[in-house]
Parts: structure tokens; sequence; C-alpha cells
């Protein structure tokens, strides 16, 4: 009758712990799963537009994830389209660089604006004067 005890104890012990540690793993998984995940950028440029080069320069050095589309091909213009008419996009589409991030289009070069939309909390950027040229070309600036 004793053993019997010792035995059902002991297996209720390896019963309570198994189930704990499956309880954390699945919490942990479940957290895992809600981190948020950074969307993957649409770049639409062209190979002659300067502020397109910065903008780019400025995607890698802060490793934000993008495709990047040449807004002269006919076939990623027209992509570019349907997504501005599936976000509901009413405004101009006739200047680059252009932005896609999930559904928001931003027309221009606006770092800020980026960083924001892609809900970061530092970036790199550059500050610009009449001349184009970098005032400071690695600073970092918090949002």
């Amino acid at each position: 009758m004793k053993l019997e005890k010792a035995i059902n104890k002991i297996l209720l012990a390896f019963l309570l712990l198994f189930t704990s540690c499956a309880q954390t793993t699945i919490q942990d998984e479940v957290a895992e799963s809600s981190a948020k995940i950074e969307p993957v950028v649409e770049f639409y440029a062209a190979s002659w537009c300067d502020w397109c080069y910065r903008a780019e320069e400025f995607l890698n050095k802060n490793n934000i994830k993008y495709v990047k589309y040449n807004f002269e091909d006919q076939d990623d213009y027209k992509r570019l389209v349907n997504t501005a008419k599936r976000v509901n996009y009413r405004k101009q589409l006739n200047s680059i660089p252009i932005f896609v991030i999930e559904n928001k289009i931003i027309v221009g070069f606006n770092p800020i604006e980026i960083i924001y939309t892609l809900d970061r909390k530092t970036a790199i950027t550059y500050t610009f004067i009449r001349n184009s040229s970098p005032i400071n070309e690695n600073s970092i600036n918090n949002f």
C-alpha cells in the first residue's frame, strides 16, 4: 500500500512537471508569434534619380528590408498603380522615390515618415543643406 502511494506521488510530480513545461513552451510560442514583424518596403526608383540613390542608401544603412522596382518599367508602374487603387490612394504618383509600406504610400524621400510608419524608435538619417551635401552623415536620431 505504501509503495503504491509513493508511486502515485512520483507519477503526479512528473505529470505536474511536464504540464508546467508544456504551458511555458506554448506561452513562449505565442509570445514569439505575436512579436511585430516589420513589413518589407516596396521602393520605386529610377537610375537617374539622385534622391532615389540617397533613399536606397538610407534603407540599407538602417537595415530596412525592401524590394526595388523600376519606376520607368511599364509592368512595375502598373504594379504601383494597382497598389494605389487597392489602398485607395488618390494623390499623384508622378514623383520619385515612392515607398509602399503595407497600406501606406509615401511619395518623395521623407526618412522620418518612413521610420514612423515602420514604428521604429531610432534611425541613421542625413541632414542636407542647400547644396544637398550631408552636414553629419552618421547622425542617429531618436523619434
